[in-house]
């Protein structure tokens, strides 16, 4: 992620990515809804295995960031229950620095800095350009831009990280993990504001992994759907054939039932595991029709 000599100086951050400016030039873009999520991830796997963690831009404590940001989270339930002015009188508390524009662009580093980091840099222009084409007179003429904050207090890392977690909290976010592949990622609170079940990394589950987690699940349950619809025809034909006495009537009963249990809890979130285990039961369980079989009069 850098060398030994880089250190944050300043970050800006709108609703979707992260620009990071460092004492080697200008880095990103960053998924703003996953850069703290997987920070605080990569920083947990390193300090619960006792591993040494240095690739956080020469930050000299990140153990006490994963510290303070451990407590912070547990505190709020992952930001779910987390005020400003908690987040105000948590960081006055521990000393973290917190100095922030909104609406600034930064234009340091203009002269220094590489042609990768312009071009990172104009690509997170175009995200203003798109904005200012609907009212650009209002933009031009107001006192900042919307939607942009810029964080200067990155002295340690524990500025670092609590100035994500105060544009997080400013915005009414809240951390929680993806039902399907189970890692953090922040999304507004409650149903009306978004609430999402799944983050937009790549899924984990195998044939699926060029989807983002929404896209492979709902592309996964379309698939099981058919293969649903396909047994629920043929065991319901079975059962009205053999009528309600028969052994096929219970077999289309039970497969209904446990179809329906599967679907109840897909819908609270599809993990991987899940997913799999209705899979195997649609293609793979005792009464299903196995794909190679031949059925008279079918």
């Amino acid at each position: 992620m850098s060398n030994s000599m880089e250190q944050v100086i300043s970050f800006e951050v709108n609703d979707d990515d992260i620009i990071l400016f460092s004492s080697n030039g200008v880095s990103g873009i960053y998924p703003a809804r996953l850069f703290l999520c997987e920070i605080y991830e990569r920083l947990s796997d390193c300090f619960e295995r006792d591993i040494p963690c240095d690739e956080f831009f020469n930050y000299v404590d990140p153990r006490g960031a994963w510290e303070l940001l451990s407590d912070f989270f547990d505190k709020t339930d992952y930001l779910q229950y987390a005020t400003l002015k908690d987040f105000e009188e948590y960081r006055a508390r521990y000393n973290i620095s917190l100095d922030y524009k909104k609406g600034e662009m930064s234009t340091i580093y203009e002269k220094e800095r590489s042609v990768s980091s312009l071009a990172a840099l104009k690509r997170y222009s175009k995200e203003l350009d798109k904005w200012r084409i609907f009212d650009k007179a209002t933009a031009d003429n107001a006192e900042y831009i919307p939607n942009i904050f810029r964080y200067y207090s990155c002295n340690t890392m524990i500025d670092f990280v609590f100035a994500m977690v105060h544009y997080l909290i400013y915005n009414d976010y809240r951390i929680t993990r993806c039902a399907h592949c189970g890692k953090l990622f922040a999304t507004k609170k409650g149903k009306k504001n978004g609430g999402e079940l799944y983050c937009s990394r790549n899924s984990p589950y195998s044939g699926y992994e060029d989807k983002t987690c929404k896209a492979a699940v709902k592309a996964i349950k379309d698939k099981l759907e058919h293969k649903h619809i396909i047994e629920y025809e043929r065991l319901r034909q079975r059962a009205n054939e053999y009528g309600v006495k028969s052994k096929h009537y219970d077999v289309f009963n039970d497969f209904c039932e446990t179809c329906n249990d599967y679907k109840d809890r897909i819908k609270k979130g599809a993990s991987e595991e899940l997913l799999k285990e209705y899979e195997n039961f649609l293609f793979n369980s005792e009464n299903v029709r196995p794909r190679y079989e031949r059925i008279k009069n079918w």
